[in-house]
């Protein structure tokens, strides 16, 4: 009888390995940005712990801007293999997250997700970022303080509006450090918006910020 249970309890954990083929090291990563960074690139490994060989078919990111590189040979036993993750931030700051979910041609094991957070330094506060008036009200000029949070490194170049229904305005307050933007729409008597583009250098490369106002 203990001899049937040995046999039963190596066939349930043969089992097991075939039917969790990828093991990752780590499906979730956290990374901290540097000053002035404007992208990364994360590495996920894994291997394939079963008793088959194993391929991944596909990799969908949450959102377009993030994008994973893996390869789609097969994976034999014991065999192992990365996916990278990179993710541009470009004029971002806080807290990024995002996910991948890998799928593989086991039908056991056919879906993980991997999870990459970011963490971005502020190098630039708009207070408020978001202007706004409300159908028919005066039309008077309201204005967002930009403050350059290391002006050591930073140089502000300018604000370009695409919409000609604002009109904008920058007014330096603390000379490369805290800057007045202001703007005004020529009306309000119909619903509009637009997105003011703030061109900063920062770290030696040029970024762009995004301040909204509307009327709504």
């Amino acid at each position: 009888m203990r001899n049937v249970w040995v046999i039963l309890l190596v066939a349930l954990w043969s089992a097991g390995l075939s039917s969790a083929q990828l093991q990752w090291s780590a499906t979730r990563i956290s990374v901290q940005a540097e000053y002035g960074q404007n992208t990364t690139t994360a590495i996920f490994k894994y291997e394939n712990v079963g008793t088959a060989p194993v391929k991944i078919i596909a990799a969908e990111p949450s959102c377009s801007c993030l994008t994973p590189k893996y390869s789609d040979a097969a994976l034999g036993p014991g065999e192992s293999g990365t996916i990278t993750v990179e993710r541009p931030f470009r004029g971002e700051t806080g807290r990024l997250e995002g996910i991948v979910k890998v799928s593989t041609d086991n039908a056991s094991d056919k879906h993980h997700v991997l999870t990459l957070v970011i963490s971005v330094p502020e190098s630039i506060a708009f207070v408020p970022r978001f202007l706004f008036w409300r159908l028919g009200e005066d039309n008077a000029t309201k204005a967002t303080v930009i403050t350059l949070a290391r002006p050591e490194d930073m140089r502000m170049l300018q604000v370009h509006c695409s919409n000609p229904d604002f009109v904008t305005g920058l007014i330096a307050i603390d000379v490369n450090r805290v800057y007045r933007l202001t703007v005004q729409p020529k009306n309000t008597r119909k619903v509009m918006q637009t997105a003011l583009k703030v061109n900063v250098i920062v770290a030696g490369q040029e970024q762009s910020f995004l301040v909204y106002a509307a009327v709504k």
